[in-house]
């Protein structure tokens, strides 16, 4: 998942550079890479609804222990060229 995750940026960048001529190829790829990239997150999804439904009640905090502790010591990926994404609010919509 790593590898796509890469692929995906690599692409991305090359659109927002605008590097190569044939645009329409890059946003074909770019499709098909976040298609990938929705598919495993839906099925990531999946199996950690089943881990936690089957996860005996005593064994819960730890594993929110753990998990907050990895997310912690998660480094940012510095490969990611900051000025694609950046944080920002949302802007207020109407009616929500």
């Amino acid at each position: 998942m790593d590898e796509l995750g890469d692929a995906f940026i690599e692409v991305s960048e090359q659109l927002a550079d605008r590097i190569f001529g044939n645009s329409a190829r890059l946003w074909k790829f770019l499709d098909l890479y976040h298609f990938d990239l929705n598919t495993c997150l839906r099925e990531t999804c999946v199996l950690l609804k089943s881990f936690l439904f089957v996860l005996p009640e005593d064994q819960l905090d730890k594993f929110d222990f753990t998990v907050c502790g990895l997310a912690r010591a998660r480094r940012p990926n510095t490969a990611a060229s900051p000025s694609l994404i950046r944080a920002r609010r949302m802007a207020p919509v109407a009616g929500e």
